[in-house]
């Protein structure tokens, strides 16, 4: 039960709205660290269960949202109430006497105390001219040309593509300083995160080691019987884990899969999704490094990341993989300030781990092998498959035939090329959707092709193989 110093937020849930609810929320918002922001509606409406049921609501939509899309957290006890149901724009809240906020240890760690708030000395903002602009470093990349070295990102496709193989061959890369389908990486640690498929993650890994003795050597696991991504609890512990393996702070933790990490969310609701990447950044900010997240596609495939967009929006790259029997590649679907579109064809190829003790039957799992055709000489061809891959197809056809550009890429020094950029632009134009689909569906095609065997691909050119 609530008792009087608990009167401003008990008074939100009326129709009122008062001033003096307002202010305590902003006040109490303000006092709490950064990655306990997130928690703080859900710590409210579970503490205070007098609130009205549909503020509680529109409350935790619009922190949500707001915290989703990057809002500051310092603005939001002002943004939350933005709208139709607002209070009246105040000006800066009166300092508000400690008695008149909820307690504030329900939202603290143990031993934390609220840090009070300071004039900076110095202006909030400070404009530079293009000099410093120019002479500041590139931000380092993981993968050259595929992955930062921090933020977050996906692996994602539909069941059975083998994202969750490649999320693996990706740790054993970037942990061991191999390139990875021909790009350069910056070695580091790795953490991979089972939540999905744990049963045959140790079949992979001695896969792995058959294949490539030394394999995953810096890669630590991680199977938790429970763990939600929102949960700062479960973060922290989660925190305390890795620091306690010898984590450094930069590296990849790959989690497999994001839905299993949000037990029961709504991912095509914007608050539900909104809440899983809010937990994700946390756990960035908590850890450093490159948080990559496996998830799937919807029944749409062309719509890439199932559920709301708030997800694609939040990433800093993203990685789509795709199956066409056999076949399968991944693709640079996006990168913040890099070349999208590139493919890159593999397969699963089976690797024995040892035999049956009582049968002898061999036990045998797959390991990642990328396919030749991604430096020019395709495995096999196949003839286009539908409507789209044929008009790309011929577009293609017809911009080799007039092309001045030989040997790009892989490509024999007498075979024509066209850069991916053109092929793009050109098929998109003759694709009978509508215009705003047009460049995905588009790269779909000329992905779709390039796994087939129809074109080779190398170093963001096509040519016919």
């Amino acid at each position: 039960m609530m008792g009087a110093r608990d009167a401003p937020l008990r008074d939100f849930g009326s129709r009122r709205k008062p001033a003096s609810a307002y202010q305590a929320f902003a006040a109490m918002f303000a006092d709490l660290a950064p990655q306990e922001r997130d928690e703080l509606v859900d710590g409210v409406v579970a503490e205070l269960p007098v609130l009205h049921v549909w503020h509680g609501q529109q409350l935790r939509k619009q922190v949500g949202n707001l915290l989703a899309d990057g809002c500051p957290p310092d603005q939001i006890g002002y943004s939350a109430f933005a709208g139709p149901y607002a209070i009246p724009p105040l000006p800066d809240p009166p300092a508000v006497e400690c008695e008149d906020l909820p307690p504030i240890e329900s939202y603290a760690q143990p031993g934390d105390s609220p840090t009070p708030r300071q004039e900076p000395d110095t202006p909030r903002y400070t404009v530079v001219m293009v000099g410093d602009v120019l002479a500041r470093p590139a931000p380092p990349e993981r993968v050259r040309g595929v992955l930062p070295c921090e933020g977050i990102a996906a692996i994602y496709g539909p069941s059975k593509s083998g994202k969750s193989f490649l999320g693996l061959d990706l740790l054993d890369a970037t942990t061991t300083g191999r390139d990875w389908f021909g790009h350069r990486v910056a070695r580091c640690q790795g953490l991979y995160v089972c939540l999905e498929g744990a049963a045959g993650i140790t079949k992979r890994a001695q896969a792995l080691r058959v294949k490539r003795p030394g394999a995953l050597r810096n890669v630590g696991f991680l199977f938790p019987p429970a763990f939600d991504l929102r949960s700062r609890k479960d973060r922290e512990d989660f925190r305390e884990a890795a620091e306690s393996a010898g984590w450094r702070r930069s590296g990849i933790l790959v989690i497999d899969t994001l839905s299993c990490a949000c037990p029961g969310f709504d991912e095509n609701d914007s608050a539900g999704m909104g809440a899983a990447v809010a937990g994700a950044k946390a756990l960035q900010a908590a850890l450093g490094g490159l948080v990559v997240l496996l998830h799937h596609t919807g029944k749409d495939r062309t719509k890439g990341l199932r559920g709301h967009s708030n997800l694609g929006a939040a990433l800093d790259a993203a990685i789509e993989v795709s199956r066409d029997g056999d076949d399968r590649q991944w693709s640079v679907d996006k990168y913040k300030d890099g070349e999208e579109g590139a493919a890159f064809c593999f397969r699963l190829e089976s690797v024995q781990i040892g035999s049956d003790s009582e049968d002898g039957e061999p036990i045998t799992s797959c390991v990642v092998a990328p396919v030749e055709a991604t430096t020019g000489t395709p495995s096999r061809s196949k003839p286009p498959q539908g409507g789209n891959q044929r008009i790309a197809y011929d577009a293609l056809s017809e911009l080799l035939r007039d092309s001045r550009d030989f040997g790009k890429g892989n490509a024999p020094p007498t075979r024509p090329c066209v850069s991916y950029t053109a092929a793009v632009a050109t098929t998109a134009r003759r694709l009978p959707v509508e215009a705003k689909r047009q460049p995905e569906r588009a790269k779909a095609a000329i992905t779709a092709l390039v796994g087939n065997g129809c074109l080779a691909f190398a170093n963001d050119w096509l040519w016919l193989p």
